[in-house]
């Protein structure tokens, strides 16, 4: 899909954070109307390329003129330890499910 390029308006969009993060491509997409993030592998989400981009979607509180209405945050992995020691918590709130 290198050729093709979200317009930004899709009622479904899905990406890479690295493609999201690259040339400003994330500026397209306006928060105000995304309503669900689902991060596959979220054992990652706490790379600064995810917090950026969880950032622009007004999630992570760390921009002046917070959303009140965020969009809901879904991770999943089968890894929910990272060997760095990284906290999770910095980017998702619970756990709701642990094997």
């Amino acid at each position: 899909m290198g050729n093709s390029h979200s317009s930004g308006m899709a009622d479904i969009t899905v990406a890479s954070v690295a493609s999201l993060v690259s040339k400003n491509r994330i500026e397209k997409f306006d928060p105000k109307i995304f309503k669900l993030i689902l991060i596959d592998e979220a054992h990652h989400a706490i790379a600064a390329s995810y917090r950026q981009t969880l950032n622009h979607f007004g999630v992570l509180n760390m921009e002046e003129g917070v959303r009140e209405e965020k969009p809901v945050v879904v991770g999943v992995s089968a890894t929910l330890s990272r060997s760095d020691g990284l906290a999770l918590g910095k980017v998702l709130d619970h756990i709701v499910y642990h094997r």
